[in-house]
């Protein structure tokens, strides 16, 4: 198919992107033979019914393609980049936590955004070095290495033994109507990604894309969810969470399935990657990371009884007592509907 369309594309002098699944509506009709007039119109029939989204072709997304300079202090590190395009100056910072977590924020004229939540200091002091290499810098600590190189500017996380973790590479696009940031990474065919919050789709979000945004889940859309997290882990033992309440696009296989993404409405960006040894290390560590809950009280931890029929009071006091008598160690009657005049 990707085969057939590029050669209708060529031929129509449409501008099709077939990785991103997106194409260019700039079609000149009037130019070319009638054949071609009448492909370029399927060609645009079958975008729309297939979800294809039209893209102006004047607003494309822009690499890092240049490190101008490093400086370090404590556990930052500070890359003073030049995006491709443009030219403009952008600062990218990579702050260690912990040996295996780190932050990278993109921002420009030294004022780093301030995150949506508040993030504590490192927890400890992790031993960071920086190397200058022929391709961009290694930036290692005792458990991570990572690879800074340029054109583009792509963040290549490695263990201790040398293998690849994840690929990171940031791209912006400066449209001044919708600006918008995005990290994107590899993805391997058997990696398997869960997270994004409270979702009535797959277990698995590998192949598909989600809206970071609070919406009504009744309406039976599986895209919309009442407690979206921005936060997702790799069964290949590495978890990013994005710092950001902005409405935000997660991308997970779905255009491509070697490769996700995070699109953030913004000119900064701040996310955090955290490359354990296994998933529990990635969640436990993602949970010192936001804050931990108390432990909640025992009768939530007790089967809760559900009323689906509104009942009077008298019924469910009958209830709650024929539980007793039972000796149903029920936590709790949960009331779905009432009849306010019983």
């Amino acid at each position: 198919m990707k085969d057939v369309l590029n050669a209708l594309t060529k031929a129509c002098e449409i501008k099709y992107d077939l990785v991103s699944m997106k194409y260019s509506n700039k079609v000149f009709l009037s130019r070319g033979s009638a054949v071609s007039r009448y492909i370029a119109v399927v060609l645009i029939l079958w975008g729309a019914m297939h979800g294809v989204q039209a893209e102006d072709p004047a607003v494309g997304w822009e690499d890092i393609v240049m490190i101008k300079q490093a400086s370090m202090h404590d556990n930052s590190v500070l890359f003073d980049c030049e995006m491709g395009k443009s030219r403009k100056i952008r600062q990218v910072q990579i702050d260690w936590y912990s040996p295996i977590v780190f932050r990278v924020q993109l921002f420009a004229h030294n004022n780093p955004p301030d995150g949506t939540i508040e993030i504590s200091k490192p927890w400890t002091v992790a031993a960071v070095h920086v190397e200058k290499m022929k391709s961009g810098y290694s930036v290692h600590s005792s458990s991570l290495a990572l690879e800074v190189t340029q054109n583009p500017l792509q963040i290549c996380v490695r263990n201790l033994k040398r293998k690849i973790i994840s690929k990171q590479v940031i791209s912006i696009s400066e449209n001044d109507a919708e600006p918008a940031v995005r990290v994107s990474a590899n993805l391997e065919m058997s990696e398997k990604l869960f997270g994004l919050g409270a979702r009535h789709d797959a277990l698995n979000k590998k192949g598909t894309q989600s809206t970071i945004w609070v919406g009504d889940t009744a309406s039976g859309l599986d895209t919309e969810t009442r407690a979206p997290v921005p936060f997702f882990f790799s069964t290949r033992s590495y978890g990013i969470f994005v710092n950001s309440a902005l409405k935000s696009i997660f991308e997970l296989g779905k255009s491509d399935p070697g490769k996700w993404s995070a699109t953030v409405p913004s000119v900064d960006l701040d996310y955090f990657c955290i490359a354990g040894t296994s998933p529990k290390d990635v969640l436990s560590d993602y949970t010192q990371l936001v804050g931990r809950p108390s432990l909640p009280p025992l009768w939530t931890f007790r089967p809760w009884v559900s009323l689906g029929s509104q009942m009077s009071q008298q019924e469910v006091l009958d209830l709650s007592q024929t539980i007793r008598d039972s000796e149903i160690p029920a936590g709790a009657v949960v009331l779905d509907g009432w009849k306010s005049d019983q």
